[in-house]
């Protein structure tokens, strides 16, 4: 029984780590583009969002879902599509968080950040393993 449970946290466990290392990319960005460059904070969170992009894909391609380079072209070009609706998404919800609540912006990329990962993992988990199913029905010749 403790298998079984262990076992299936496991996945989400990586995807936390991933987006975890993604995060830290993203806050470390965020913060030299808005503190040391003097780009505004919303702009400098775009930015920083979209290097974080290709960390997060790596991780999650490789190493979360394991799905190694098969399919890598598609997989990009999905989460891809994925990525770019978040980053609309992180831009209106830093808005949102510094400008109508106040929040400090590092506090609300952590917030925003963890909204997004959320239906990520959901959207990710179905890109990497719908290609993976499809891999492993298809006959080899």
């Amino acid at each position: 029984m403790c298998a079984k449970i262990c076992f299936s946290m496991y996945k989400p466990l990586k995807f936390i780590l991933s987006g975890g290392s993604s995060l830290l990319v993203l806050l470390t960005l965020l913060w030299l583009l808005h503190e040391k460059a003097g780009l505004p904070a919303v702009a400098a969170s775009t930015i920083a969002y979209s290097f974080s992009f290709i960390v997060g894909f790596l991780m999650q391609k490789f190493w979360t879902f394991s799905t190694g380079t098969e399919r890598f072209g598609r997989h990009f070009l999905l989460y891809m599509t994925i990525a770019l609706f978040n980053v609309g998404a992180n831009a209106a919800l830093m808005y949102v968080a510094i400008h109508l609540l106040s929040i400090w912006y590092l506090l609300s990329q952590v917030i925003v950040a963890g909204i997004i990962a959320m239906w990520s993992y959901l959207l990710y988990q179905r890109v990497f393993a719908a290609s993976s199913a499809q891999e492993v029905k298809t006959p080899q010749n």
